[in-house]
């Protein structure tokens, strides 16, 4: 463990903040009531933040390969901020590197810090800082799809600028639909009318109609998972990705379903014909926010748009509630833009701690962006000069796709 002490000025706020860099899970695990208290004093409350999600996702996904690197952040004792990450031992051909990253990543979206209002830019200050202290412990910090609407992580790029023998890079990264839950259903049924035909061609064209239940306590949760997973097993997401891909995903899911039931944070939706499920939804909630993370159906019902139909009715479910956004997984949800009213745009950052064969990886992804902008226009002649790139890179032991990860 590591603890430095700080003093930060941000306007005319001095705040004596204090780090500490927590390797062991034993370490972390005493911080569980402090961590879900700091949620209700977070502007931004995201359940892949949540002390339940990161341990879940971590434990099942990436304790065997990774340890964990927890930085918490303190004002006088009193914990303000939690940056959840992972260290791993990552490779480029064959050059080995330490890699941080969000603690847990397969099954997360828009994994951001838990910082108390206020704290902000000084918390991100004291990370970047806590980071410097620790060289010798990471290579690559790389943190994906922060959303562009928290303050504070301009502070981390400041901190390594121009800093040798640091550098860091951002880029734009992908984008969630969100979606007003402050509406009534008919308000909201009112504005899409395909949605509303669907409703009517689905109970026309089947014997009896279909009908929506949602199940969220913890008596029927770890069923519904179960049930989801069935009628994913049969679309184009069996084996790929999803809940049921393999069984560690679905045995990550019983676990986290049945763990956020205890505190109604889960809610699992199924469209139904007659007995048959044919669609289904998940979604977890936090805060005043709804986080729509899964959604699959039955190709055999394709024909009848099932999805769309169970992705309506599963909006229901949290209108009218004490809910007033819906958050869709950014980068796999585009489908859905026509039903949004905003986006939430985000931002990946990558640190370089740049000792020679970690500046040789860097070298390689500067290129490849500069060739993109310099021959976006001619793809052909773009192509020729990548192809010749890469085989250079390779010559000095760069595996290209593992590099452009």
């Amino acid at each position: 463990m590591h603890a430095l002490q700080e003093t930060s000025r941000i306007g005319s706020t001095t705040e004596q903040l204090s780090a500490e860099l927590l390797h062991e899970w034993s370490n972390v695990e005493p911080l569980r009531v402090e961590w879900d208290e700091l949620l209700e004093r977070s502007p931004y409350t995201t359940i892949y933040s949540t002390y339940d999600f990161c341990y879940c996702g971590w434990m099942h996904f990436h304790e065997d390969e990774s340890s964990p690197f927890v930085i918490t952040i303190r004002d006088q004792g009193k914990l303000v901020a939690v940056f959840p990450l992972r260290q791993e031992t990552s490779y480029v051909h064959s050059i080995e590197y330490e890699l941080i990253l969000p603690l847990h990543t397969t099954e997360a979206d828009k994994p951001y810090p838990l910082i108390a209002e206020g704290y902000e830019r000084s918390s991100w200050l004291a990370f970047a800082q806590c980071l410097k202290e620790n060289p010798d412990d990471w290579d690559i910090l790389y943190w994906p799809e922060i959303p562009d609407l928290l303050e504070g992580v301009e502070e981390l790029e400041e901190a390594f600028q121009g800093q040798k023998p640091y550098c860091v890079e951002s880029e734009n990264d992908a984008f969630g639909p969100i979606l007003d839950l402050e509406q009534t259903w008919d308000e909201f049924k009112s504005k899409h009318r395909k949605m509303r035909k669907a409703i009517t061609r689905i109970n026309n064209k089947l014997e009896g109609g279909v009908h929506f239940v949602v199940y969220r306590t913890e008596e029927e949760i770890a069923r519904a998972v179960d049930v989801y997973a069935d009628i994913e097993h049969k679309g184009w997401k069996a084996g790929r990705i999803g809940v049921a891909r393999n069984e560690t995903a679905r045995d990550f899911y019983r676990e986290l379903a049945t763990v956020l039931a205890k505190n109604d944070e889960i809610r699992i939706g199924v469209l139904y014909h007659g007995e048959i499920p044919i669609s289904a939804e998940i979604a977890y909630t936090c805060g005043d926010r709804v986080f729509f993370s899964h959604g699959t159906y039955d190709p055999a019902y394709k024909d009848v748009s099932p999805g769309k139909i169970s992705t309506g009715y599963f909006i229901k479910e949290f209108l009218d509630d004490e809910f007033s956004y819906g958050d869709f997984l950014a980068g796999f949800s585009q489908y859905l833009s026509p039903w949004s009213d905003d986006f939430m745009t985000t931002t990946e950052v990558y640190v370089y701690n740049r000792r020679p064969a970690v500046h040789a990886i860097w070298k390689w992804r500067r290129t490849k962006v500069w060739l993109k902008e310099k021959y976006k226009n001619n793809p052909a002649l773009n192509k020729k000069v990548e192809t010749a790139y890469i085989k250079l890179a390779r010559v000095f032991g760069i595996d290209v796709d593992k590099a452009d990860a």
